[in-house]
């Protein structure tokens, strides 16, 4: 069951009830060696000019500086390489992490294949407590528009599953407790540095079915852009774009996966 948020009169969301929300709960944590091949690739990514990276999210209005994306960027395989540990520790098969710098949509098409199966993963923070997709990025037959296939040409695509990751520390609360957040260059060794002074952990609230993507999508479970957004009625963020949305809460254990991917 996928339970929509309390929508408040002055327009504000918030998960109505304890049961809501899913408490972060580290599962597992990441070694130096890790951590450092995935700062060169952020890094690489976003203020070393290798990759490329759209300038604001779909739906979104503010363009993003080096900083925010490489936050992003840095949260996001880290989430990757997150659900690849448990999968593996699970007794499945799923490819690695892709490193390989390139333009834009050049990652788009899968996060992972596991048993034949297209993965999509998404990081938040460790005290998040939404899934979020952004309407502009979906089809109503849940289909994420901005794949790419063998010949780099844009095309749809099913996923099988999308999972959910959650990292502590947060990427963008350390880069802003450094002022770092809203830059475009930085050094490099100075940015290792804090980096690699946090120990990095993480854990998975679940994942969701194709079916259940497009369960979501059809009924709407949407919070419009800009929009105001607490898990407990006291501290509120805005919400840059109209995104779908599913409760971490809500999602299937990570365990269940077994049962559903066949060898």
């Amino acid at each position: 069951m996928f339970y929509k948020l309390k929508h408040n009169l002055d327009g504000s969301y918030m998960i109505n009830n304890d049961f809501g929300r899913l408490r972060y709960n580290r599962i597992g944590a990441f070694s130096n060696e890790e951590v450092d091949s995935i700062f060169d690739f952020a890094y690489r990514m976003t203020f070393g000019g290798e990759g490329e990276h759209r300038g604001r999210r779909t739906g979104g209005t503010a363009n993003r500086t080096n900083g925010q994306k490489f936050a992003n960027t840095f949260q996001g395989k880290l989430g990757e390489l997150a659900v690849n540990k448990e999968l593996s520790r699970l007794g499945l098969n799923p490819s690695q992490p892709d490193y390989t710098v390139g333009g834009l949509g050049f990652w788009d098409h899968f996060d992972m294949i596991v048993n034949n199966r297209q993965v999509s993963i998404k990081s938040i923070k460790y005290f998040s407590q939404l899934l979020l997709l952004e309407t502009g990025d979906w089809d109503e037959s849940g289909r994420y528009l901005h794949g790419m296939n063998a010949n780099r040409n844009i095309i749809p695509v099913q996923y099988d599953f999308v999972f959910l990751s959650r990292i502590n520390p947060s990427s963008e609360d350390t880069l802003s407790h450094h002022h770092l957040l809203y830059s475009d260059r930085v050094n490099r060794n100075d940015l290792s540095d804090i980096i690699l002074s946090n120990e990095w952990g993480y854990d998975i609230p679940g994942f969701i079915t194709c079916d259940e993507l497009i369960y979501v999508i059809q009924h709407r479970h949407i919070i419009p852009a800009h929009s105001m957004f607490s898990p407990n009625g006291r501290r509120y963020t805005e919400i840059e774009a109209e995104n779908y949305y599913v409760r971490a809460a809500d999602m299937h254990s990570l365990n269940e996966i077994t049962a559903l991917l066949p060898a």
